[in-house]
């Protein structure tokens, strides 16, 4: 959508396909819409040309509905015994559903690469779903699981904290929130960095980055420099992060930052994992192989080094 015009013919589209419009039950496809797809089912009737709403004259719809799960209406995670693995799977579902809701929200707020990859979340939120209206729910007779809905974890920034840290992780490594995602360690990073500083002051430098305003790329550059890389108390923190994604080692806040802000107990280098090493975004940065983690490939020392041009 571009101008005003796009915008209303997206409208009328979604309302077409939804649930009709002006009283009419087919688009301007002359395809049936969703609404009306669904009405057929409870009138056990198709609808036909020349039909009104809600008044079907077509072949029978033949449902047999003792084969339809019996879900429970308006479910909550407080449904399911815990532990179990039904509250497991919820809790999956629902986790699932908020980074999916995360990257559309996103899309349409100025970001709408990030539309191509929630498409295929679609899939695995289905197969979440089916899995547990396929579950009886322990206590309750007759009465089958079903996705809550209930969108865990989101804070007064807009996401949840993995969706977060990714935002800010993506923008401050110049990598992807998909290539970084791809590393297989977005989750272990984020336990690392909360582990160490804690939830706290993390979110706190996620909201300071978050209220960086938006515009051209030299003032997103500035805004960045000057609340949080040169902030006294965000900037060591925030630069940490980056050499983790580089080399997945947290290395020790200086001394001056625990003198001001106080020691931290888990304050220390280390490395999160083994994986961390070979994942780390430095040898993809210089398109190499970590040192004795992976073979370099036969003949690789061949040829000069391939020095690029600035």
């Amino acid at each position: 959508m571009t101008d005003m015009k796009s915008a209303v013919a997206a409208a009328r589209l979604i309302m077409e396909q939804g649930e009709g419009i002006g009283g009419e039950i087919y688009t301007h496809e002359h395809e049936l819409s969703h609404n009306y797809r669904f009405e057929q089912l409870c009138f056990g009737k198709y609808y036909q040309a020349g039909d009104t709403p809600g008044h079907p004259t077509g072949p029978e719809v033949k449902v047999d509905w003792d084969a339809v799960y019996p879900i429970k209406k308006n479910a909550r995670i407080s449904d399911y015994p815990d532990p179990s693995e039904l509250r497991t799977a919820a809790v999956a579902f629902n986790k699932q559903y908020s980074v999916f809701l995360g990257l559309l929200t996103r899309a349409f707020d100025g970001e709408p690469q990030l539309l191509m990859e929630a498409v295929p979340l679609m899939f695995k939120i289905r197969n979440k779903m089916t899995q547990l209206m396929h579950n009886p729910i322990p206590g309750m007779d007759g009465l089958n699981a079903a996705p809550t809905f209930e969108v865990p974890g989101v804070s007064a920034g807009g996401g949840t904290m993995i969706e977060r840290f990714l935002a800010f992780s993506a923008e401050s490594t110049a990598f992807t929130e998909f290539e970084l995602r791809g590393t297989g360690q977005a989750e272990a990073y984020l336990a690392a960095v909360e582990g160490v500083i804690g939830g706290d002051l993390l979110g706190e430098l996620l909201d300071a980055y978050e209220r960086v305003p938006r515009g051209s790329k030299d003032k997103r550059i500035s805004g960045l420099r000057r609340e949080i890389f040169g902030d006294e108390k965000l900037g060591p923190i925030a630069r940490n992060i980056i050499k983790l994604w580089y080399i997945g080692v947290w290395y020790e806040l200086p001394h001056a930052w625990t003198e001001a802000f106080g020691a931290i107990e888990k304050n220390v280098m280390f490395m999160v994992s083994a994986s961390a090493y070979t994942e780390g975004l430095l040898w993809v940065a210089i398109g190499a192989n970590p040192p004795g983690a992976k073979g370099p490939g036969y003949g690789s020392w061949v040829g000069p080094p391939q020095i690029e041009k600035v």
